[in-house]
């Protein structure tokens, strides 16, 4: 099956080679790169200097709030208040030097983030704690100064989800905590990097 070649290709032309134009292998290969792409699951940039993001976790169920462990639900909320800070520091960047790149597309995915750890909350029946850095942090005197800072911020929003990783035992939190940690190393990042 060539479906394997697909994930591995992040160009949506492959699909449509000489080879491969039966109706039932077009029909077949259009609904397995719907799926893909609808799951953001191939990672793939457009080449826009955007980075991609995994879509949030979509929690459809609820579950009773003492199926979270202790360690879990203390990472939640410093996971929560990580993106929080983060999505505050890129509120004052824009607000003070206008709508720059990285900032107003990466503020964007922070409110991403924080909408897919607020879904663990509601799966586990437990109340998202309020954002404590809206409107509290400052810009520093430049964009390169502010881009270095974010360089920083993202490396160790990374850091602390690796740390807070080796508590949780949840499948549903460690799938959202690890989308979480690589947007923020291989999107985010780089981003950054390349604006400091």
């Amino acid at each position: 099956m060539q479906s394997a070649q697909y994930l591995s290709d992040c160009s949506a032309k492959t699909l449509m080679t000489p080879e491969n134009t039966t109706m039932g292998t077009l029909r077949v290969q259009a609904t397995l790169l719907a799926v893909l792409l609808g799951a953001n699951l191939i990672g793939c940039s457009s080449g826009s200097s955007t980075p991609t993001e995994p879509s949030p976790f979509d929690a459809s169920t609820t579950t009773d709030s003492s199926a979270l462990s202790t360690a879990t639900a203390s990472a939640l909320d410093s996971a929560i208040d990580d993106e929080y800070k983060a999505r505050a520091f890129y509120d004052a960047v824009i607000e003070r030097f206008g709508p720059v790149r990285p900032f107003v597309p990466i503020r964007d995915a922070e409110t991403r983030h924080i909408e897919a750890l607020v879904g663990l909350y509601n799966t586990y029946s437990l109340a998202a704690p309020s954002d404590p850095h809206a409107g509290n942090l400052d810009a520093p005197d430049s964009v390169q100064e502010a881009c270095q800072m974010a360089v920083d911020a993202e490396i160790a929003n990374a850091a602390l989800y690796d740390e807070i990783l080796e508590g949780v035992t949840e499948q549903d939190v460690i799938t959202v905590f690890e989308r979480l940690r690589d947007a923020s190393l291989y999107n985010h990042l780089p981003a950054f990097q390349r604006c400091s």
